[in-house]
């Protein structure tokens, strides 16, 4: 949950209202949190005192659920900084530690009982009731004389047959019958020991002290055993124990010291000598003998062969008479555990593929070198760096493509990145290049053309040759209060700008790249809100046959009726189609109005011949376009032969063209006429002609405009025509507005047209009206056309 700095609640998690069983937070947001709290207040308080200065406060306590269920719970509460480093607010992380609280007084009463029977006697115990049955053993008892078995219920006699007549068994009648305590010594040949045994009667039978006495007779022995012991658990631990005369200044050492350490017993100064430097300090503190929680101190310590390792050690003096006489302690070898615990803070902040500092060692490198320029004045920039073809990489050559292209560039820019300087992957296939002072703004822009330079080298991969091509955004720490996030910022926007630019270029960051980005956004926002308003709605533009002069259909155009700026064409909001959602969005609503508006003319008995409607890449992502739009027109009883729909080169270009042709050859196959829009402005137009089932081409407007001044726009309509012609398809030539571009098209056999020269496009409530005072032709003349 998170605290304002006066400890009110401002968050709380799903898990953490699951946990007190809160249906609604509602109440309990800006409400003191410390209240609750009772007893435990003051703890609670302190650690958000704590939190506040800046440290981590910790306490356990009873907080009870909002449904009176109290659970004990540990409570950590941390700072929450801001941009300036200040704690702004307070995280605090509660763990339910009642089940373990519960544990540990059971365990508590367990642990009682089982220290006052080890307190009352060493021995083992057995009760014995009056018909000789044991009711009671202790631990010791069933291992020493059961192997571990319960034999309560069970008749001594019967379960130690050779008892029955030795002294132990008279001096146990004896004890039974005359109530007179015995003690004697035996051996039991059944459990090979020797014991010593003490009787009493009780109330419930006859109680049974003994102790193995074999032990004193092995004490030597296992004395020794346990001495061998000790020296294999040192040796397998990598544990030295030691003793120091403070006195002598003499260190006396396990016997596996010199294979540890590389030294035996000898002077305290011929380990310390050997201490590393920075460490010294940490090895002169020792521990009172009262003080057993203490944390072991861990140093670095140089072997007589010049190898380092880390040891962890801990120390104890013994005083005697007020005076500190001895010192004894424990060094581990910990070399092996230093190395993980590296190996791990490797894995935290590198890639594992580039062996790059990685976002997070970047973010906190970033926060470190804007505190240092803000407090010696320096510059740091930033070099965003984004690769342009990875993902085609990826999806046409395969991953382990990608994988190389991605190894091969974080070389590359290491080899450029100046010394002392940082390259880090910021993830994916975005890398970061951050620069301090001395190297100014200018110069990470230079760096930056010389990295884009480096990067087009091409390499080589199984048989192809594969060139990496980026965009580069840079951004510099003019201002003074710059933080990580606005700087990053700021090189993404100059990077989305080289984007929209071409790519495969350096952009430095300026303020009207901002203005430009939140231009986009505002756009997108209200754009979004005029669909859910149904600002966006279709005009339609009449295609127009050249040789009758007759409406042969129409194009639905996309229009924008703002509340304040009037009708606006896509032109107005052209950047709306680079976001794939709302793309997708648009092609849907066009759809639907089409559809409604196609069947409403119907009704009317209106011919309004093909409206086509034009279809975005981004829609072309959707797997179930042709279905949708086939029921679409199912739903609205819209005719196949009644619709057409329109789709740019761009559209087979894009990395969904399997996808492209099963939509289309669909919508084909169901009656649906597809046309190629702005034919001839695209990369492999006979390709496309060739590969997808085409019906219709359209001329560009472009070539309109000079068709009757220059000679080259004539001889290339003239082209596209014949192939139309040739190929079997209907052209139709875009943005006619003169009557001598209609007369030139029509002897070039161009069949139709469409632009202002017909008519502008128009609201679909006015389509039956033009339909209607359309001028039917008298001939075939171009000249009685519209």
């Amino acid at each position: 949950m998170v605290l304002d700095m006066s400890g009110r609640l401002e968050f709380m998690s799903e898990a953490g209202r699951k946990s007190l069983e809160i249906e609604d937070l509602g109440p309990y947001l800006g409400k003191d949190w410390l209240s609750p709290w009772g007893a435990y207040r003051e703890a609670a308080a302190a650690s958000v005192r704590e939190a506040s200065e800046g440290r981590t406060g910790r306490f356990q306590g009873v907080l009870a659920t909002e449904r009176g269920t109290a659970k004990w719970w540990d409570v950590v509460v941390n700072p929450i900084r801001g941009a300036s480093g200040q704690p702004e607010r307070i995280l605090v992380m509660s763990r339910d530690i009642s089940v373990r609280k519960s544990i540990q007084a059971r365990t508590r009463s367990l642990t009682d009982r089982l220290s006052a029977v080890l307190e009352s006697t060493t021995d083992s115990v057995a009760v014995l009731d009056h018909e000789w049955r044991f009711t009671y053993m202790n631990q010791r008892a069933r291992d020493q004389i059961s192997d571990g078995r319960d034999l309560r219920g069970r008749c001594v006699w019967q379960e130690f047959p050779e008892l029955v007549g030795t002294a132990l068994a008279d001096e146990c009648h004896v004890a039974m019958e005359r109530g007179v305590p015995t003690h004697a010594e035996h051996y039991v040949a059944s459990v090979k020991m020797w014991i010593e045994v003490n009787t009493y009667r009780s109330a419930e039978g006859l109680t049974v002290f003994f102790r193995d006495s074999t032990a004193r007779r092995r004490a030597e022995r296992a004395l020794r055993n346990s001495e061998q012991r000790l020296r294999l658990a040192l040796r397998a631990g990598r544990v030295v124990a030691y003793e120091v005369d403070v006195e002598a200044g003499w260190v006396t050492r396990s016997e596996n010291a010199r294979d540890v350490l590389g030294i035996g017993s000898g002077p305290v100064e011929e380990f310390r000598a050997r201490v590393h430097p920075d460490d010294v300090h940490r090895t002169l503190t020792v521990q009172s003998d009262s003080d057993d929680e203490r944390e072991m101190t861990e140093f670095r310590f140089v072997r007589p062969d010049g190898r380092m390792m880390w040891l962890a050690g801990r120390a104890l003096e013994i005083q005697e008479d007020g005076q500190t006489r001895r010192i004894v302690g424990a060094a581990v070898d910990i070399t092996e555990r230093k190395a993980a615990e590296d190996r791990l803070w490797l894995s935290a902040n590198y890639d594992a593929l580039t062996g790059l500092p990685n976002r997070s060692l970047l973010q906190s490198t970033l926060e470190q070198t804007l505190e240092d320029a803000r407090r010696e004045g320096g510059q740091v920039s930033l070099l965003l760096i984004d690769l342009d073809n990875f993902k085609e990489i990826n999806d046409t050559i395969g991953h382990d493509a990608g994988d190389m292209l991605l190894h091969h560039v974080a070389e590359c820019l290491r080899s450029v990145t100046p010394e002392h300087q940082m390259i880090a992957r910021f993830g994916g296939d975005e890398f970061v290049m951050l620069l301090r002072t001395p190297f100014t703004l200018e110069n990470a822009s230079d760096l930056a053309d010389f990295a884009l330079k480096a990067l087009a080298r091409p390499v080589a991969y199984k048989d192809r040759t594969i060139i990496a091509k980026a965009s580069i955004g840079v951004a510099g720490s003019a201002a003074e209060d710059c933080n990580s996030v606005e700087l990053i910022k700021d090189a993404d926007l100059a990077l989305y700008a080289a984007k929209a630019k071409g790519r495969n270029r350096v952009i430095l960051y300026h303020p009207a790249i901002r203005v430009g980005i939140e231009r986009r956004v505002t756009l997108a926002r209200e754009f979004r809100a005029a669909l859910e308003e149904g600002q966006i709605v279709p005009f339609y533009q009449p295609k127009v046959s050249l040789r009758t002069g007759c409406i042969i259909g129409f194009e639905a155009l996309a229009r924008w009726l703002h509340p304040r700026d009037g009708v606006l064409t896509p032109a107005a909001f052209a950047s709306i189609f680079e976001d794939a959602e709302l793309s997708v969005a648009v092609g849907e609503r066009m759809f639907e109005h089409v559809a409604g508006d196609v069947r409403r003319w119907l009704d009317a008995g209106l011919d309004c011949g093909r409206v086509a409607v034009n279809l975005s890449s981004a829609e072309f992502g959707e797997p179930d376009l042709a279905d949708r739009i086939i029921k679409l027109l199912a739903t609205a009883r819209v005719p196949s032969e009644n619709v057409s729909v329109e789709v740019t080169e761009t559209v087979f270009l894009g990395q969904n063209s399997e996808l492209v042709t099963t939509t289309l050859k669909r919508l084909h196959e169901a009656g649906i006429r597809i046309s190629l829009d702005d034919f001839g402005t695209g990369y492999a137009s006979l390709t496309h002609l060739k590969q997808f089932p085409v019906d219709e081409i359209k001329v560009d407007q472009s070539f309109m405009r000079g068709l009757e001044v220059r000679p080259e726009d004539v001889a290339i309509v003239s082209a596209v025509v014949a192939l139309g012609i040739n190929l079997g398809l209907d052209v139709v030539a875009e943005g006619i507005e003169t009557r001598g571009q209609a007369k030139y098209l029509s002897e070039m056999g161009c069949d139709f047209g469409q632009g202002y020269l017909f008519s502008r496009p128009v609201p679909g409530g006015r389509v039956p009206l033009l339909l209607d005072g359309w001028i039917k032709p008298l001939d075939k003349s171009i000249e009685l056309c519209g």
